[in-house]
């Protein structure tokens, strides 16, 4: 009851504040019901380490069943988005784990006049809680809970010049933790004044400061060996850049700074970046490769923080005028920098993640439309019990009336 009225919250208050901003005018909108069914097989769906002892059964099949809406409204300069969504996931062989995925996301874009525009955004969702990240919790069935609000506006304070701000209340919540150690949040607030080129071309300068604590954990001096919070300052010079009509590139360079609340000796000063390239060599054919090396949160227990390196490369290749073919390819490295030993006798541990999928999309009609995946992941870690592979098949059917 008390997630229903959150939602139903959210999604009045954007609608009030759509209806204050608008003119009186026609409106226009759909909504269209959504339903799906799916099936997924993979051979490790637990992600045990190659040498578990655990009895339960690595191999699983699972069947998906969603049903849906999908509400696009559209009145002056606003438009109004709302997608919600229930899935229901049945293990043949680890029943333990079925579960009902929640889902709903509402957006309210806005503009006033030429000058000034932002958005208002919600997401909730309610999921199995990770395996890969949270075997423990995950093992058992729990659920998580994520609750993401965004506030977000930009002015032209020029004719080529934008000056924005944005702010972000991020919540985690672990349904069944008994200790809620694990429940995180998060406040986020940027601004950021960019330039775009005659050539739309984009240089900007971004401040982005992330207040995470952990409400759970009470910090004793001397005993924690896991700290209750921490704050992590962001300076970026971000850019857009087309060398030429087909190439795009997109990146962010700067300095992170993260400060425990208490446990100094895990701080963190070094450089953070990401660039992106879009190749746009047909009509029908893109390749998109990532590169980043960034800070981020994560859910384990024993960090507050990982430092991530991480490469992909996404070709895409539109086969027909209804069918899609999409080959990813990623490698991430993740160094464990808020482990203070004390779960990893060895010290903080390090994980590599490689992962590869082959995705084809099928649009019959606006009504009917087809989605195959075949995956593999692994992951190489110096912790203890974390290596895993798994191999997985997913199909699905998606109706929109």
């Amino acid at each position: 009851m008390k997630h229903y009225i959150q939602r139903r919250y959210s999604i009045g208050i954007v609608t009030l504040l759509a209806v204050l901003s608008t003119p009186a005018k026609a409106v226009e909108g759909t909504i269209t019901p959504i339903f799906s069914a799916g099936y997924l097989y993979d051979d490790n769906i637990l992600r045990l380490d190659k040498n578990s002892t655990s009895t339960l059964k690595r191999e699983d099949s699972v069947t998906q069943l969603s049903a849906g809406l999908d509400v696009n409204v559209e009145f002056s300069q606003q438009t109004l988005q709302i997608k919600g969504l229930l899935t229901q996931h049945n293990y043949q062989n680890n029943s333990q784990l079925d579960n009902t995925q929640e889902q709903l996301d509402t957006s309210f874009n806005w503009k006033i006049g030429r000058a000034l525009e932002g958005d208002i955004t919600h997401r909730y969702t309610k999921k199995l809680a990770n395996l890969s990240d949270n075997q423990t919790i995950g093992l058992s069935g729990s659920q998580q809970t994520i609750n993401d609000l965004g506030i977000s506006a930009d002015f032209a304070i020029a004719p080529d010049w934008k000056l924005g701000a944005s702010y972000s209340d991020n919540k985690l919540d672990f349904v069944d933790d008994p200790n809620n150690l694990y429940n995180r949040k998060d406040q986020i607030y940027e601004t950021r004044i960019v330039y775009t080129s005659k050539r739309e071309n984009l240089i900007g300068l971004k401040y982005k400061q992330q207040q995470s604590t952990y409400p759970a954990r009470d910090y004793i001096d001397g005993v924690s060996t896991i700290d209750s919070g921490y704050t992590l300052d962001s300076v970026y010079l971000t850019g857009n850049w087309r060398p030429y009509e087909k190439l795009i590139l997109i990146s962010q360079a700067g300095f992170q700074s993260l400060t425990n609340d208490h446990l100094k000796a895990r701080d963190f000063q070094g450089f953070s970046g990401r660039i992106l390239a879009i190749w746009n060599k047909s009509p029908k054919f893109r390749v998109q490769t990532m590169f980043y090396n960034e800070i981020n949160p994560t859910e384990e227990i024993s960090a507050s923080y990982a430092e991530s390196t991480a490469f992909s490369v996404e070709p895409s290749w539109q086969v027909t005028a209804k069918s899609n073919l999409q080959l990813t390819l990623k490698n991430e490295y993740r160094d464990y920098q808020g482990d203070p030993g004390f779960y990893e006798q060895a010290g903080r541990f390090t994980d590599t993640l490689q992962s590869a999928s082959l995705t084809w999309q099928y649009e019959y009609n606006d009504t009917i439309s087809l989605s195959s995946e075949l995956k593999h992941e692994s992951r190489d870690s110096t912790g203890s019990l974390r290596n895993f592979e798994s191999n997985s098949v997913f199909a699905e059917l998606t109706l929109k009336l």
